[in-house]
């Protein structure tokens, strides 16, 4: 199948700005560059890498930890530039990929119809509604610039230990 494909009703959330249209992948490889590309073909019933199902969890957040790394710079450069509207942009899909490591993280595609759900993500930065919710409200500032760069050391750091916490469920009577 090639061509394109439109956001499924899983994905609409006016508050967070996706792409309306989104490659059809040929392939079933994992795409990093795109935020929800996984979920978009996932929830189209195509066949589709899922960086939620824990076999591919490694990969997925080590490039998701990667491509913020990797916007890192230019953002600051935006901030000492006071280039407003570059740094929303890429604060934007700086927020994207969040969105996706946390839902990842907790193993689920993203899904947002119904606001973030994050109360029922088990897996998750403290007081990270809150703080979510100040970064999209000014996604061309340098303090939420500061929130995000600690949300992403923060869900590193909760991914990490991960593995440890489900080792002492399973050990637990």
């Amino acid at each position: 199948m090639k061509g394109t494909l439109s956001i499924p009703q899983e994905l609409i959330n006016k508050s967070i700005l996706i792409e309306d249209i989104f490659p059809c992948l040929l392939s079933k490889d994992f795409v990093s560059s795109i935020p929800f590309i996984h979920e978009v073909h996932f929830y189209n019933q195509l066949d589709t890498f899922k960086p939620w199902d824990s076999e591919n969890l490694k990969v997925s957040m080590e490039e998701i930890f990667q491509e913020w790394k990797q916007l890192k710079p230019q953002l600051e450069i935006d901030i000492k530039g006071k280039e407003k509207d570059r740094l929303k942009a890429g604060i934007t899909k700086a927020v994207q990929y969040f969105i996706e490591g946390i839902y990842w993280v907790n193993e689920q595609p993203v899904h947002i119809k119904d606001g973030l759900q994050l109360n029922k993500l088990a897996i998750k930065p403290f007081n990270m509604e809150d703080r979510l919710s100040f970064i999209m409200k000014r996604l061309d500032g340098y303090h939420s610039y500061r929130q995000l760069d600690e949300l992403f050391k923060e869900l590193e750091k909760q991914y990490s230990i991960k593995p440890i916490r489900i080792s002492r469920l399973k050990q637990s009577p």
